[in-house]
């Protein structure tokens, strides 16, 4: 789960730090770290979306349960 998170917020952290780095970039650049932040968050709202959902939890496992004399169990 985490690592579906860190991804997004790993561009965003880089282009965000590219913005503030290089205020005087072409505007065409600009323009696509700008459009990068916006897919990103739409990636992340997504995610985060599934998760209130219950739809990014992982399947949770069964154990079957059965009584169990303690002498059963060391006979070999």
């Amino acid at each position: 789960m985490t690592r579906d998170l860190r991804g997004p917020l790993g561009a965003l952290d880089a282009a965000s730090q590219m913005l503030g780095d290089y205020p005087d970039m072409a505007p065409a650049d600009r323009n696509g770290f700008i459009r990068i932040i916006g897919e990103e968050c739409t990636r992340l709202r997504h995610r985060i979306d599934a998760l209130a959902e219950g739809r990014g939890q992982a399947p949770q496992a069964v154990w079957p349960m059965a009584d169990m004399h303690f002498s059963e169990l060391f006979a070999c």
